[in-house]
């Protein structure tokens, strides 16, 4: 992705760069960025995250014929998991998509002066897990009370 305008300075050129960084695979060569890459992943309902044989539901009676998997490759970038409560799960949305803590603050180096400073994705991630009420949406979302409190009031 390439941006035209010659002025680097610009308030425009500063939208497009946050938008880059968001939206492009940060990857070079293309490769996904998780931890791993499957040639052919059966899963049921909801996200290949969770460990085989975990998935809320299950399918059956799949059949595959003739199947050539080849090419396979992966780039990954490492992301933490966190939580600040000894309660619940690790910090992450509804598809158990990671909270990206090193992008959205200011300050990661030192965690207890860090401020919230957010990303498109990351503030969808906390209003859902403030304001969605069914499960059904939420499903694997965890954010706990020190995190949210942090990211909302800069506590």
């Amino acid at each position: 992705a390439e941006y035209t305008q010659s002025d680097s300075d610009d308030e425009e050129y500063q939208r497009w760069l946050r938008a880059v960084d968001l939206f492009m695979n940060p990857n070079e060569n293309g490769y996904g960025d998780g931890g791993v890459v499957y040639g052919v992943l059966l899963n049921s309902r909801g996200g290949a995250v969770m460990g085989f044989g975990n998935a809320p539901s299950q399918s059956n009676n799949a059949v595959l014929d003739n199947v050539y998997i080849h090419d396979l490759a992966i780039a990954p970038l490492e992301k933490l998991k966190f939580k600040t409560s000894s309660l619940g799960g690790a910090t992450r949305g509804p598809v158990a998509d990671v909270f990206d803590i090193m992008k959205v603050s200011d300050g990661f180096e030192d965690i207890s002066t860090a401020r919230y400073v957010g990303t498109a994705y990351s503030d969808v991630q906390l209003v859902m897990s403030q304001f969605e009420k069914s499960w059904f949406v939420l499903d694997h979302t965890c954010f706990d009370e020190g995190l949210t409190a942090w990211a909302l009031n800069g506590q």
